[in-house]
């Protein structure tokens, strides 16, 4: 069964793109999400720009120990991350 891979899979990504968008404009998220860990004060900035980074070699090398398919996806979800968030396309 390769439903709890798939979830992990899916949740290390989801956690690269949500560090990535909170990251960009933390006092958006003061006004209208402030249980999140940046407005709360449980995580500085600095720090959730270290993990959203860490996270993309992270993400690679998990996807590679599935195949080069889920890499090269793992690889476009990291580009266009980058794209939607911080280049704002």
């Amino acid at each position: 069964m390769h439903l709890p891979q798939v979830v992990f899979w899916i949740w290390i990504h989801l956690l690269q793109f949500d560090t990535s968008n909170q990251t960009m404009n933390p006092e958006e998220d003061r006004i209208n999400k402030k249980e999140r860990p940046l407005p709360a004060g449980r995580l500085m900035r600095e720090s959730a720009v270290v993990l959203r980074w860490a996270l993309v070699p992270v993400c690679s090398v998990c996807s590679a120990c599935y195949s080069v398919e889920t890499l090269y996806a793992s690889a476009a979800l990291s580009l266009f991350t980058f794209l939607y968030n911080e280049r704002g396309f």
